[in-house]
């Protein structure tokens, strides 16, 4: 499937490096599931040099009702991790004023080439991270 680089979060937290694929699992969960994030279909990446993550849903609805919720966390270790959210999609302007012309370049069509680079100045970890490639619903069926 193409043209699933919109819309993206970065979700931040305070985890060690040495728990980043238990982190990359534990995100992957928490944001498919609608219960406990309000999230769906998603895929995460985990920067291993830092403590964040991108998560990408396949829909804007799915990240605006994962926004919508004020508090995020996840278990790892016997210890809450608080999780910090910022949409990729929506970088500000100087004033710290949404920047909507990059937020309707990903509304406009999901499979616009312009969205990843739209999102991707917001900032180095942006950058970091490739196009995520869906598997095929062969590869899902799979899976289950």
């Amino acid at each position: 499937m193409e043209g699933l680089e919109c819309p993206r979060l970065v979700v931040e937290g305070d985890w060690s490096p040495a728990h980043t694929k238990t982190v990359k699992n534990k995100l992957q969960l928490y944001f498919q599931s609608k219960k406990k994030s309000g999230g769906g279909d998603c895929q995460v990446e985990v920067d291993e040099a830092a403590p964040r993550a991108a998560v990408r849903f396949r829909s804007e609805e799915v990240m605006e009702r994962v926004l919508a919720r004020q508090d995020h966390e996840i278990i790892v270790e016997n210890q809450t991790v608080k999780l910090r959210l910022v949409s990729a999609a929506s970088p500000t302007n100087s004033d710290g004023v949404s920047d909507s012309s990059a937020d309707s370049k990903c509304q406009k069509s999901k499979a616009e080439p312009g969205c990843e680079a739209a999102a991707a100045d917001t900032d180095a970890f942006s950058r970091a991270f490739s196009p995520i490639s869906w598997p095929s619903s062969e590869d899902a069926a799979q899976l289950s």
